[in-house]
């Protein structure tokens, strides 16, 4: 079955509250996973580098743990989404209601959440999908360190010597 991107989303919500997942940060998650439910993403033909197809952009490892039969199937919108439900389960058991740690082992693996070895990008994903869905990162710790990287917000923190320290950018109209 082909959806609308509204179709999608109302889905995405309804799967998100079968499981009491927070429908926000899933509809921003799966959007951003689907490029805006681009259509070669969600239904077919587009592969990322490593391996990644369906609306949830399953690798393939990821989906012989949580997906339904050959990779392929991750093209099928509602067989993605059901996937997608077990490993946000899976994620939960291991890191409770701590969302950003959910997204960023979705993103680069629990395990490097586990081992505090989160890369710089998966620690910007997470974080931008929480400030997009209006939900806020936990304070960084050893194992959640800042991004030192420019945000789309133009603010930026660091830590340094256990102190965070917040840098903005403002920009003023003539």
């Amino acid at each position: 079955m082909t959806y609308s991107p509204a179709q999608l989303e109302e889905r995405i919500r309804d799967a998100a509250r079968q499981i009491g997942f927070p429908e926000a940060i899933a509809v921003i998650q799966l959007r951003r996973e689907s490029a805006n439910y681009r259509s070669d993403v969600v239904y077919g033909n587009f592969v990322g580098g490593a391996g990644e197809r369906g609306l949830a952009q399953f690798t393939p490892g990821t989906w012989a743990r949580f997906g339904s039969g050959d990779h392929r199937n991750a093209y099928n919108p509602d067989t993605s989404l059901a996937a997608w439900q077990r490993y946000i389960q899976y994620l939960r058991g291991l890191f409770g209601e701590d969302y950003w740690k959910i997204l960023a082992g979705y993103n680069g693996g629990e395990g490097h959440v586990q081992r505090g070895t989160v890369s710089s990008a998966t620690r910007r994903y997470a974080n931008e999908v929480l400030a997009q869905a209006g939900a806020t990162a936990p304070a960084p710790t050893p194992q959640n360190p800042p991004d030192p990287t420019p945000t789309a917000t133009g603010i930026n923190w660091w830590l340094v010597g256990g102190v965070v320290v917040l840098t903005a950018l403002v920009l003023l109209d003539d």
